[in-house]
């Protein structure tokens, strides 16, 4: 399950053994250089940011409640899930104010007033990824090349219509379109990974551990969302053309007829542009 993995991983961290990637220092385990803190933190994005948002919170929509405030609260419940569903995302307040990603893959002094405000200029993780992957895509994907607008704008339609008593079959029009952007989002985040990989092993650099265990722990959130896309079939695939470990050296050329089935997967799964791919 995955608390017994994280509880697993976090028993090793004190064992694990430093080494240089030629930029960092990074730690890893001895035995087959899993790069922990890439699979913990990637790992618990996926397991709970993005399973609470798209798969505990959004289904609830169907069956709550929409024409009072739930008891001593100014909201009902379905604006009280949804909002919960998009906190989860972790964009700052205004986030679709910005007049560009290079805002948003961070946290932003929107205000200007010398410092980052927590509760509403902090940009958490997915927020930044969703940024991060439209930089890549600027002027050059021809489709799924605004993951930040198109999740902060179903949100927000979302939210109006649900503040506005809209109808319930609209509502679930929008969650789709965000449950399907973040999925796509993360997806393009493996895809992103994927590419380093491939680089890294062209150029015989070692960093390839660092950027393996950022593909693998992505790769793993996909399984979270309740609404997804791509078949349970396809992403086992996947996984098992991964493997758990990063390869040894020794492997490196073989396992780019891997990645090169893994990219081809993604592709196939989420109709991805050729365009995309590259980017990415």
């Amino acid at each position: 399950t995955p608390d017994a993995q994280m509880k697993t991983w976090f028993s090793e961290v004190p064992s694990l053994v430093a080494y240089s990637d030629g930029s960092s220092t990074r730690y890893v385990r001895s035995a087959d250089s899993l790069e922990l803190n890439q699979m913990i933190g990637k790992g618990l994005l996926g397991v709970v940011a993005y399973y609470q948002g798209t798969s505990v919170y959004m289904p609830k929509i169907d069956t709550d409640d929409n024409s009072v405030a739930e008891t001593g609260d100014p909201y009902t419940a379905m604006e009280h899930h949804w909002d919960e569903s998009f906190g989860y995302f972790g964009c700052a307040r205004d986030y679709n104010d910005y007049t560009d990603d290079s805002a948003r893959k961070s946290s932003y002094d929107s205000n200007s007033d010398g410092s980052i405000d927590y509760l509403s200029e902090y940009n958490f993780a997915w927020a930044t990824y969703a940024a991060k992957r439209d930089i890549d895509c600027a002027g050059t994907c021809t489709s799924d090349n605004d993951f930040t607008g198109d999740i902060f704008g179903a949100y927000l339609a979302g939210r109006t219509l649900i503040h506005n008593e809209g109808a319930l079959t609209a509502i679930q029009l929008e969650r789709l379109k965000v449950v399907n952007a973040w999925e796509k989002m993360v997806a393009s985040n493996v895809i992103h990974y994927a590419n380093a990989v491939s680089d890294k092993i062209t150029a015989g650099n070692v960093s390839i551990i660092h950027a393996w265990a950022e593909m693998r722990a992505f790769a793993m959130a996909l399984q979270y969302n309740s609404y997804k896309i791509i078949s349970d079939s396809v992403l086992s695939e996947v996984i098992t053309l991964m493997g758990n470990a990063p390869p040894a050296a020794s492997d490196w050329t073989a396992y780019q007829t891997s990645l090169t089935q893994i990219l081809d997967k993604l592709q196939t799964a989420y109709s991805f542009d050729d365009a995309n791919m590259s980017a990415w």
